[in-house]
């Protein structure tokens, strides 16, 4: 069971949006089609640095940025 789970849409470079379901579990941020659907890929939280940044002015609200940069130990 995932430590949180829900639906996000997850914008491509093109500006696509795709409804999909997340799962975070263990600094593991897994994403599928539809709950307890394909699963189409993944996001290592581990050992990386996450800023999370409002888009300001965009057409939709709650839209924000996440960026992922990996820190050594």
């Amino acid at each position: 069971m995932a430590d949180y789970e829900g639906y996000l849409l997850l914008h491509d470079i093109a500006r696509q949006a795709d409804p999909l379901y997340f799962e975070l579990e263990g600094g593991l941020l897994q994403y599928f089609d539809m709950k307890d659907g394909r699963w189409m890929g993944q996001f290592s939280l581990t050992r990386h640095r996450v800023t999370v940044q409002p888009l300001e002015g965009a057409l939709a609200p709650n839209r924000f940025c996440v960026e992922l940069c990996p820190v050594r130990s």
